[in-house]
């Protein structure tokens, strides 16, 4: 879901951005483009989203279940992996997004 914010802080305007086959999703983050990825528990999966468009861009499979750490490095996401007990680093070619605070 994504929703307006107002200077207060209050949301409005619900909108659905995607909608996943099952309800367990766990951490997420932008990239640099405005891409929403997912790590997907259940799935075993790390899904990359457009908001914009609303669809599912690309689903890079995992060893085993992805936990909701992963971030987005210099061209690679890295993720938590409970079911290999490892840290895997996926070659997407994308970065975080840079977020500035609100001056204030």
């Amino acid at each position: 879901m994504s929703y307006d914010l107002d200077s207060d802080g209050n949301a409005s305007n619900e909108q659905l951005v995607y909608q996943f086959p099952n309800r367990m999703v766990d951490g997420c983050q932008f990239d640099e483009h405005g891409r929403l990825w997912v790590a997907r528990w259940l799935n075993s999966t790390i899904d990359a989203l457009d908001v914009e468009a609303g669809e599912l861009v690309r689903s890079y499979p995992l060893r085993g279940r992805p936990g909701h750490e992963h971030v987005l490095g210099e061209d690679s996401v890295y993720v938590t992996v409970a079911g290999s007990n490892s840290v895997e680093r996926l070659d997407a070619g994308v970065r975080g997004a840079q977020i500035t605070p609100p001056q204030r």
